[in-house]
């Protein structure tokens, strides 16, 4: 591609049931302001819930049934086993079930659009990142590694957070949950228009998905049971990284970015409860940046964040 045309990557975080907020914004980008999402963007990118709508984008399925679906089936895929002392909190068949029922057979390599998943490797603690056909394009056939595996297994394994599911066997190796290294995926789309687009003018629409407002309080003991609170690290970890990519490409003043988030109070990962509430946050959060957007998207735009 030309190095002077802009660039336009679509970042969406990790964050659960809460990835309700970024797919209803999402939504009414499309709906309101008559934008098509999937051939605005030339990169998507998401991690863990954010593949989920990452994923939907792609294969061009209906964003606002994606919404309905979030609210649908939340209550199924986190529902408690009866034991947890050696098991993870879920089981995560109900999470692969919805996946495959929605996103079907389609293997990565069938997948036209540039679309990157962030994952895991647990097997020897490090990153693993699913590509579609783009990379093995761009890259002269040399990249090959994740182009007969299905869709939804790499979104599953982008969402297998640890501790709340089991990690998922991807040809041998094990995978868990993207939010653990980054859970704002916008610097590995930024990396990746520059390594495999040569793009020069780049543009970032960074999707949250509601940042707490207060994740700890004092404890008098700092166990893994007691200060931490089991889950509640995991959660800590993920907010933690979600800032570092945002304030990196703060720093390095390239690229324009609009960061659209709003401010929660400390809702987990799987507490679907409040999910009308993020449903909500989002029809106020697009009410009030609306004009912001579209000019973003549709002109220039200088690095914001709201």
């Amino acid at each position: 591609m030309s190095r002077d045309k802009t660039f336009k990557i679509l970042s969406i975080d990790g964050g659960g049931v809460r990835g309700v907020f970024a797919a209803k914004m999402l939504e009414l980008i499309e709906t309101k302001l008559g934008i098509d999402i999937c051939n605005t963007f030339d990169l998507i990118v998401g991690t863990s819930t954010g593949s989920i709508i990452a994923a939907t984008i792609a294969i061009e399925h209906s964003l606002t049934q994606l919404v309905d679906d979030y609210l649908k089936n939340a209550p199924k895929i986190f529902r408690k086993r009866l034991s947890l002392h050696f098991r993870s909190k879920y089981d995560l068949t109900p999470l692969a079930n919805f996946l495959h029922d929605r996103l079907g057979d389609i293997k990565l390599g069938k997948i036209e659009k540039p679309l990157i998943l962030n994952a895991t490797n647990v097997s020897v603690g490090g990153v693993y990142i699913f590509k579609s056909s783009y990379q093995h394009q761009q890259r002269k056939g040399d990249y090959v590694r994740d182009g007969e595996v299905p869709l939804y297994k790499a979104v599953l394994a982008s969402c297998a957070a640890p501790i709340y599911f089991d990690p998922v066997d991807i040809n041998g190796t094990l995978v868990c949950d993207g939010g653990i290294w980054a859970n704002n995926p916008s610097l590995v789309g930024y990396t990746d228009a520059i390594r495999n687009f040569q793009a020069n003018n780049i543009k970032i629409l960074s999707l949250g998905t509601g940042t707490a407002k207060k994740i700890y309080q004092p404890e008098k003991k700092w166990g893994f049971l007691t200060g931490w609170k089991k889950t509640k690290l995991v959660e800590f970890v993920m907010s933690c990284q979600t800032a570092f990519p945002q304030n990196v490409l703060y720093l390095l003043d390239s690229g324009k970015i609009l960061r659209i988030d709003t401010e929660i109070e400390n809702y987990g990962l799987d507490n679907h409860r409040n999910m009308t509430i993020l449903v909500e946050l989002a029809k106020s959060e697009f009410t009030k940046h609306n004009t912001e957007i579209r000019d973003f998207l549709l002109s220039g735009g200088a690095n914001h964040e709201t």
